[in-house]
């Protein structure tokens, strides 16, 4: 509850800064609070508010599972094993040292400019938190627990689903909490740069038409989605 107040707190605060200033600067540099919230009500009752979300969140969904599946995958097969860790290792050091803005430029080339660019760049930067999360969740598994199972004859199977998977499971949620939060940032980036749909490509028309009310508009509705898969996250996993 006061954890609620403080955080509230600071969001009021956030506003009453934001509308200070707004009235030092021009409504193209920085519109007001309200001049904003009236742009969220015109993009929500005029534009196709509710289509361009449900294609940035499909991308999002594609993107974070093929994460998940790289990431726990070769995450479980490289804690195990450090070979296997050794191998992945430059690899894996290519993906973090690379800007994903990089990536963006390579998988324009590649792709085109489509939503297969947008979410080719969020795996990218979403595989390796899920990645790394899980080799630390296995460096710190309670292995007298796994020699136990062992001694009571599990299968690698059942050692892997009742004793590792659990263990982990508070790592993984961490991770991919991470990634839900850098997803959305770069599955935006990607369309304002890459797409012709999407919450991205609707921020890219709102600057060309210096609406800038419409692209804090369109920010703050990604930041409420944002907020809100993190919180279905945390209820769910």
């Amino acid at each position: 509850s006061d954890l609620k107040k403080i955080y509230l707190g600071g969001i009021v605060l956030i506003l009453l800064m934001w509308h200070f200033v707004s009235f030092f600067y021009s409504p193209l540099i920085i519109p007001s609070p309200i001049a904003t919230a009236r742009a969220v009500f015109h993009i929500i009752k005029y534009q196709n508010c509710i289509s361009n979300i449900l294609i940035s969140f499909g991308r999002l969904v594609c993107a974070i599972l093929s994460a998940v599946i790289l990431g726990v995958i070769l995450g479980i097969f490289s804690g195990l094993n450090h070979k296997v860790r050794d191998m992945f290792f430059p690899f894996f050091s290519i993906i973090q040292s690379a800007p994903p803005i990089s990536w963006l430029a390579l998988a324009m080339i590649w792709f085109g400019i489509n939503g297969k660019t947008t979410i080719f760049i969020t795996i990218i930067s979403c595989f390796p938190m899920i990645f790394i999360n899980i080799i630390a969740g296995i460096e710190n598994l309670d292995w007298k627990l796994v020699e136990m199972g062992k001694i009571y004859k599990f299968s690698n199977y059942k050692i892997l689903r009742e004793i590792i998977m659990p263990a982990l499971q508070s790592y993984f949620k961490s991770g991919l909490n991470a990634a839900i939060g850098l997803g959305w940032k770069v599955i935006i980036m990607g369309e304002v740069l890459s797409a012709n749909s999407g919450i991205g490509s609707e921020i890219t028309d709102a600057r060309l038409n210096i609406e800038t009310d419409e692209v804090l508009a369109w920010s703050g509705i990604v930041v409420v989605l944002c907020a809100f898969t993190q919180n279905l996250n945390e209820k769910i996993v």
